[in-house]
């Protein structure tokens, strides 16, 4: 090759260490940005429900995937999917929104007569697929619509859990609100 050849290849050499090491910085750097493991079934796979670590990251009052993640994501008809985060269960839309939702059945809960029931700061409200809020997020907890209704509580807690690990919840004032929010009987 000659001289020119070597230090030719010398130079490449010297850019590819450094392509390498930026690559593996910015790794790390976004390994570090999204330090929350996931639970999800990735579209491009056949495993099923997996873990998948360094998934996502906490922002605000919402999460984040990771975008290597976030396209990985089998979403519905409706245009949303499910995926367990650092404990709790959310409903993520084509749009990377998400909603913290109820725990029901080991997965996400279901929506029932169009709505679904999400934790806000502590409360349990209700909402819609577009992630609209419906019923504010006032209520310690309140079961899914049926016929237009559902009970709600307030000063309510988790009860201890049975053998198979269900739990009530216990104590509180009850009532019963229709799908608007209105309160149809009052909590006593």
């Amino acid at each position: 090759m000659g001289y020119l050849g070597s230090e030719y290849m010398s130079s490449i050499t010297a850019a590819v260490v450094r392509l390498v090491l930026v690559l593996a910085m910015c790794a790390s750097a976004q390994a570090d940005d999204f330090p929350l493991a996931c639970f999800y079934s990735a579209a491009d796979s056949e495993e099923g429900l997996a873990n998948h670590p360094q998934c996502a990251r906490r922002d605000g009052d919402t999460v984040r995937l990771a975008p290597a993640h976030f396209q990985r994501l089998d979403f519905d008809d409706d245009g949303l999917t499910s995926v367990a985060i650092d404990g709790g269960m959310y409903y993520i839309n084509r749009q990377g929104a998400s909603l913290h939702v109820l725990t029901f059945d080991n997965g996400a809960d279901y929506f029932e007569e169009g709505l679904t029931r999400a934790w806000v700061n502590g409360k349990v409200g209700y909402y819609d697929k577009a992630f609209n809020q419906v019923i504010a997020p006032v209520y310690d907890w309140g079961t899914p619509l049926r016929d237009g209704r559902a009970e709600v509580c307030i000063g309510c807690q988790r009860g201890p859990a049975d053998g198979d690990g269900h739990w009530a919840m216990q104590g509180g004032k009850w009532g019963v609100i229709d799908r608007s929010g209105t309160v149809v009987e009052p909590l006593r």
